[in-house]
């Protein structure tokens, strides 16, 4: 089973106290205020979504970092990833990846500068493959964004997994991807936010869109 959440950033406090203390260093390591924030945000709704799911907290596993910035956990497999205003995080009982983008901004980018969309397709696209328009641009993108977080891939324009089922789902002006075994029965829900926390997550209904890659 896979269990997405969706919320929106929620404001650091001054002294956040994250487990672990390597996660509160990188938070704290950015320099942009705004950074910091989606990465506070981002851990917050983990922490939120691991004690809806397993009914823990975040200290009761042990989370690691890979030189090349992966996060990992002893007991469960897990995704992040985050916009400029919403926080997204996946979790797995299997490899598992998330990729959440902001529609209107990446459309904005494709039509203000033709030649990022035009290169940007033609580094995705594979033997065969026709991307039509900056829609199946983005879902061609974030496809292949979420296969390289669920790993297995040096870069995200080779991650094209076989037999390994992605979907979408597009909230207001969001698309969110999802790609691991049983995405195809993956679980959405939006957590409010709680000053800076997050409250309990409620599930979603929605049309979820499949690929497989």
């Amino acid at each position: 089973m896979i269990d997405v959440y969706i919320a929106e950033h929620i404001k650091m406090c001054a002294d956040p106290h994250i487990y672990p203390d390597e996660r509160e260093k990188y938070i704290l390591s950015a320099k942009n205020s705004e950074v910091r924030s989606q990465r506070f945000s981002v851990w917050k709704l983990l922490e939120r979504a691991v004690e809806d799911v397993y009914g823990k907290g975040l200290e009761d596993f042990a989370f690691t970092r890979t030189e090349d910035g992966k996060w990992s956990c002893d007991k469960f497999c897990f995704s992040l990833s985050h916009t400029q205003t919403i926080a997204c995080v996946a979790l797995s009982d299997s490899a598992v990846g998330v990729d959440a983008e902001d529609v209107l901004l990446f459309k904005s980018r494709c039509e203000s500068s033709p030649n990022f969309a035009r290169s940007l397709a033609e580094k995705l696209r594979g033997d065969g493959d026709v991307i039509e328009g900056n829609s199946g641009l983005i879902k061609e993108w974030t496809a292949r964004e979420s296969a390289f977080k669920r790993g297995g891939y040096e870069c995200v324009f080779a991650a094209r997994p076989q037999d390994v089922t992605t979907v979408w789902a597009e909230i207001e002006y969001f698309i969110i991807a999802v790609c691991g075994d049983g995405a195809d029965s993956a679980r959405f829900f939006i957590s409010p936010a709680l000053g800076d926390s997050y409250g309990k997550g409620k599930e979603l209904t929605l049309n979820l869109q499949y690929k497989l890659v």
